[in-house]
């Protein structure tokens, strides 16, 4: 893991629209197995109120899909809350196995899923209908659900840019709810601080790329279980580019969707997590 901090070189920043690649490899790179079955129709996003801690050890069984009906073919009764909180024990419970393996306490987080309309207090501040964020004073994941949908229906964007080929989808929130975990864990290694008044080691636009690379590594380990579904890593795609921004003199400068997008895939290509190293370390 990141123990310090080393400029190893200098690459200026190009604003500007981001371009799609040609194609996106809808396999990890190297591997020749097929991608899971044909996507169900997803149910519309609900609502409902719902604040937990997460357990260890869950996750999906293989062949069971995130966009599925989890209590089986009927789709009544299936809400947002149910989407939010099986992705977050799904993420939870593959990166709890990679930090057993390297030998760290498994990570702690918890999370809380604002139903529409509802604020609620943070030591980072109120929530709203937009929020989806980490808060490391609290080690508190907030999800607004009414954000969740918007993610899902591809209204969520931050920038002026066409907007993408590929469509949005229930993977475009799973990969925002694993981009925020990774912020989580960031925190348990010392990459981001808890108290506002410390300094920063990394730039937030570092922190946050780091995030979408361990957010595609989790991708990764969807497509080995047999859980990831056609059309799921074009719309983690679409939303890493929806996402992105250009303005890098923002205090809240997340990347540009370029570098978004490819961050993303650095991680779903590799599948290894120190392969995001670079995106602390290196300027971009």
């Amino acid at each position: 893991m990141i123990a310090t901090e080393t400029a190893v070189m200098a690459i200026v920043l190009l604003l500007g629209t981001a371009a799609e690649p040609a194609t996106i490899s809808t396999t990890p790179l190297g591997v020749t197995q097929s991608v899971g079955q044909q996507k169900d129709p997803s149910p519309d996003p609900e609502v409902e109120e719902s604040t937990g801690r997460l357990p260890k050890g869950e996750e999906a069984s293989p062949g069971e899909h995130l966009g599925a009906n989890l209590a089986g073919s009927d789709t009544a009764g299936y809400t947002m809350h149910d989407f939010l909180e099986y992705s977050v024990k799904d993420i939870d419970a593959f990166w709890s196995n990679v930090w057993e393996a390297a030998g760290y306490t498994q990570p702690e987080v918890e999370y809380y899923f604002p139903t529409p309309g509802e604020v609620t207090d943070t030591s980072c501040g109120p929530s709203d209908d937009e929020t989806a964020a980490y808060c490391p004073a609290d080690d508190l994941i907030t999800f607004s659900q009414a954000m969740a949908v918007k993610i899902w229906e591809g209204a969520a964007k931050t920038n002026t840019d066409a907007n993408s080929t590929y469509p949005a989808g229930d993977f475009s929130v799973a990969y925002a709810i694993a981009h925020e975990y990774a912020h989580s864990l960031q925190d348990d290694l010392g990459i981001i601080q808890a108290t506002s008044g410390q300094t920063r080691r990394f730039p937030i636009y570092k922190t946050e790329l780091h995030a979408d690379c361990w957010a595609g590594i989790w991708a990764n380990s969807t497509f080995h279980k047999g859980t990831l579904e056609p059309g799921d890593i074009e719309e983690a795609v679409r939303t890493t580019m929806d996402l992105g921004s250009y303005d890098s003199s923002d205090d809240q400068f997340h990347g540009t969707p370029a570098q978004r997008r490819d961050a993303f895939l650095t991680g779903w290509n590799s599948g290894v997590a120190s392969q995001c190293d670079r995106y602390l370390l290196v300027d971009h």
